[in-house]
């Protein structure tokens, strides 16, 4: 079996039907720099509610967001993914792929509305507990076509490889948010309330971004192309119900733990997970990029690249990881407060689970980006599995700590499907996605270097 290249070489070869390394690099770091400095912005943001409304407070408005949000997720249909390996391979034009997303949301708005209103009773008496009421609900709905938008706009934006503008949008994103946080919850004193208004307008504000940013090559104006709307429909559903059940690993404990411990158990929850994802940060900036590049490219060009990208990932992800682990207890106590210090044991049986799900990320974009969604939807849908079953064995028993072991668990069985599926796929073996070497480290640095240089 042919050996991968090292991760990164700062050369390009000439026959390279897409961009070089060099070019890869450039994205993931403004990718990542926008990612890091949007969940610096987001934990400050955080600090503030969870300081000013403590850890029951704190639960309540993670719950209120998060309804909404996992709405849009399970109703997208993947048409954002699908835009982006549309525009990225070059099958249709973003106009008509703008046009189609606008029409779907307003579609889907309407269906989801009723259905919406109807479930209203049920939802409210399974979050009894938790403070939130009929009003809170009704206001929090806005926020599912913003989330739809914001989707489908996205996908148009990455699918012409527009990264630095994407990034910019994550910064303008969070900065709002913690302005708004801090006038709303923490001057004006408006609780949940403020937490919720805080979202819906800056994910508004969000929107008319990334239109501004889309002026040049779409109209804003509702269409219908049933022929784009077929190919969007066709892909993005083949990943859609693995976007499903990704989200799913990642957020139903949050309500399993409310049902089972209460608001403010989710609140404590909610700061342990927000400081594990820091990890994902690193995962998120090669994979997010990786797509597109593998979409444009061909197969062997991406054979030879992704592995690089994998292990160099799997190197950044777990050393962050350690300086997280040594840190922790000084960050929650610092600012957090000590009501939060509960949140520690959980943060610390995340960290290997973002490892993983790190790694699943960055192999299933490549597959995504190679037409095959549909193993990201395999792995995610035994992941989910784990999830439930963990959790329900687990949290009665040890609460937050059996959740955040539930997860660990099912992230890492996630990745090792991902990295099963890529050998099946490209016939790599699962050691060149796994150890670093020398090379990748090396090859690195140089076309960072050069890349610093050339900005």
């Amino acid at each position: 079996m042919q050996e991968t290249s090292s991760c990164i070489e700062v050369r390009e070869s000439s026959g390279n039907p897409v961009n070089g390394s060099k070019s890869y690099l450039k994205n993931v770091s403004l990718k990542f720099a926008s990612g890091a400095m949007g969940f610096i912005l987001n934990i400050a943001s955080g600090i503030v509610v969870a300081r000013v409304l403590g850890a029951e407070g704190n639960g309540t408005a993670v719950l209120i967001l998060l309804m909404p949000n996992m709405i849009a997720w399970f109703i997208n249909l993947g048409v954002g993914k699908a835009n982006s390996y549309l525009v990225g391979a070059k099958r249709r034009t973003p106009q008509i792929l703008a046009g189609n997303s606008l029409s779907l949301v307003a579609i889907i708005t309407l269906l989801t509305g009723i259905a919406y209103w109807i479930a209203m009773p049920f939802s409210l008496s399974l979050l009894s507990d938790s403070n939130i009421n009929k009003p809170m609900l009704t206001l929090a709905f806005i926020l599912v076509p913003l989330a739809l938008l914001e989707m489908y706009l996205e996908g148009l934006l990455l699918g012409l490889e527009q990264i630095a503008k994407l990034g910019l949008v994550t910064v303008i994103r969070f900065s709002l948010l913690l302005v708004l946080n801090v006038v709303l919850v923490l001057a004006f004193k408006l609780g949940v309330w403020g937490v919720l208004l805080s979202a819906i307008a800056a994910s508004g504000i969000c929107v008319a971004v990334y239109s501004f940013f889309l002026r040049n090559d779409v109209k804003m104006q509702p269409g219908f192309d049933t022929r784009a709307l077929k190919d969007a429909l066709a892909f993005g559903l083949q990943g859609h119900v693995g976007n499903i059940l990704h989200f799913l690993n990642l957020r139903l404990d949050v309500f399993i733990v409310s049902f089972f411990a209460g608001a403010r158990s989710v609140g404590l929850y909610a700061v342990a997970t927000a400081l594990a994802e820091l990890l994902t940060y690193f995962s998120a900036a090669f994979s997010f990029v990786l797509f597109p590049r593998t979409a444009s490219s061909d197969p062997e060009t991406a054979r030879r690249f992704t592995p690089g990208v994998a292990r160099l990932s799997v190197f950044i992800t777990t050393v962050a990881a350690v300086g997280l682990f040594l840190a922790s207890r000084l960050l929650i106590t610092f600012f957090y407060s000590e009501e939060f210090l509960p949140s520690l044991y959980p943060l610390w049986i995340l960290l290997p689970g973002m490892i993983s799900l790190g790694q699943a990320g960055v192999i299933y974009s490549d597959l995504g980006g190679r037409g095959k969604p549909y193993y990201s939807t395999c792995g995610a849908l035994v992941s989910l599995l784990l999830t439930v079953g963990l959790d329900l064995w687990l949290i009665p028993r040890w609460d937050i700590i059996g959740a955040a072991t539930a997860s660990s668990v099912a992230y890492t069985a996630n990745a090792a499907m991902a990295i099963y599926f890529y050998q099946r796929v490209t016939g790599t073996e699962p050691v060149a996605l796994l150890l670093i070497r020398k090379g990748d480290i090396r090859a690195g640095l140089n076309a960072g270097r050069a890349m610093a240089l050339s900005i």
